[in-house]
């Protein structure tokens, strides 16, 4: 189990209070689960969301997370659209792997990255 108690997450993509899935392809606003934890996480260890307007470790995607993911994709030159794919993912995962590593391996099925999807663990 990880930080938020969860096993596996599941897939209900309906309306605002989705569920972001093991080994989506995408994490957004209005998600909720393992993946968003580990994307506020990893936000917070790049140094985003921890002034001001600080973004929660609760796994729940709201106004602050979408803002410091925007604000990442903006600073790495990325598409600014607030959604967590395989470039956004692969920067998040990056600096969870550097700052703990023993974090990483929990984090890294859950967040999209071109290295999980090169090696054959989901899109």
């Amino acid at each position: 189990m990880g930080a938020l108690g969860l096993a596996g997450a599941t897939v209900l993509i309906a309306g605002s209070n989705a569920h972001a899935s093991y080994g989506a392809p995408y994490v957004r606003y209005g998600m909720q689960g393992k993946a968003v934890y580990c994307v506020q996480y990893g936000i917070r260890q790049i140094g985003l969301g921890t002034a001001g307007d600080v973004v929660a470790t609760d796994g729940i995607w709201g106004a602050r997370t979408d803002s410091a993911v925007r604000e990442l994709q903006r600073r790495a030159g990325l598409q600014v659209d607030g959604v967590v794919g395989r470039e956004t993912g692969d920067i998040i995962f990056r600096a969870i792997a550097h700052e703990q590593p023993a974090n990483a391996f929990d984090c890294w099925s859950h967040i999209p990255t071109k290295s999980r999807y090169l090696m054959g663990y989901g899109i």
